[in-house]
């Protein structure tokens, strides 16, 4: 156990290549998952057992748990968000607990992964206050735990674009590149692993101003996100996105723009398309 915390992991290429004392820790809460791979190995209903048991817990919860087992829906998120709804019952239940900080700071990312979406159980009055409550999440070091965090929250985008962009707007301008990332990641229009937001598939420009910011990002994991987005809107409207990125390459275009544009446009005929509307 001592080796599997002190020395870092690359994780199995398979399921079948994770040796046991590794799932074993996984599925104990004592490590992180080290890719995928360990993330869709480990069974999050083993885990949950654990964490009942640290909170003393167990012994009455035993029935509920076993029947949380035999309901498991299939597929790693709706497990997750199977699980986060007991997770936030357990919380409600035992105030003195504070399950939700616990799951914040647990050594297991995949328990901090379903605490992301019980946060999203909460009753607030604004989507600024749930972003607030996830931002600790949303900048999580692993990154299966910043994913989970932008999908919890990507339904409320969905649902409200508009007031979901006012709220995101510090997160874009964010010193945090993990923040940053969530901004766009969030509102993406295809997004992956995720419903579509219909909104922006049907009118971008509401996010334009906002995804400005990030056009010359210094992180590629943003620029990457950045890309895929305008990509992502140029699938449904693509005379915007070609009009932004137009208006984007008529300033000086540094390395990381230039980056942004080749891979944004790479569905729509590259960066020849921008010459277009001179040349007609």
């Amino acid at each position: 156990m001592t080796d599997l915390l002190s020395k870092p992991r690359k994780g199995a290429r398979s399921i079948k290549e994770i040796p046991a004392e590794v799932l074993m820790a996984l599925e104990l809460g004592q490590i992180e998952t080290a890719n995928l791979v360990e993330w869709l190995a480990l069974n999050p209903y083993h885990l949950l057992r654990s964490q009942l048991l640290q909170q003393d817990l167990l012994p009455s919860y035993k029935m509920q748990w076993e029947s949380l087992l035999k309901e498991a829906p299939k597929g790693i998120n709706a497990k997750q968000k199977h699980i986060a709804e007991f997770w936030f019952k357990l919380h409600e239940a035992h105030p003195q607990k504070d399950i939700l900080s616990f799951g914040k700071m647990n050594r297991s990312d995949t328990v901090r992964a379903w605490t992301a979406y019980s946060l999203m159980h909460q009753s607030v009055d604004s989507l600024a206050k749930r972003l607030n409550a996830l931002e600790p999440l949303a900048n999580d070091p692993h990154f299966g735990v910043r994913e989970v965090a932008w999908m919890a929250f990507r339904p409320y985008v969905s649902e409200q674009p508009r007031e979901a962009l006012k709220a995101l707007d510090p997160w874009f301008a964010s010193p945090k590149e993990n923040l940053r990332r969530f901004a766009c990641e969030v509102s993406r229009p295809r997004g992956v692993w995720c419903a579509h937001i219909g909104f922006f598939k049907e009118d971008p420009s509401p996010a334009f101003p906002l995804l400005a910011q990030l056009k010359s990002d210094p992180s590629k994991y943003v620029r990457d996100s950045l890309a895929n987005w305008l990509n992502d809107a140029g699938k449904t409207k693509p005379e915007p996105v070609l009009e932004l990125c137009r208006t984007w390459a008529k300033k000086p275009i540094d390395s990381h723009l230039a980056y942004v544009l080749k891979k944004a446009l790479r569905n729509l005929g590259g960066l020849a398309r921008l010459d277009e509307q001179d040349s007609q």
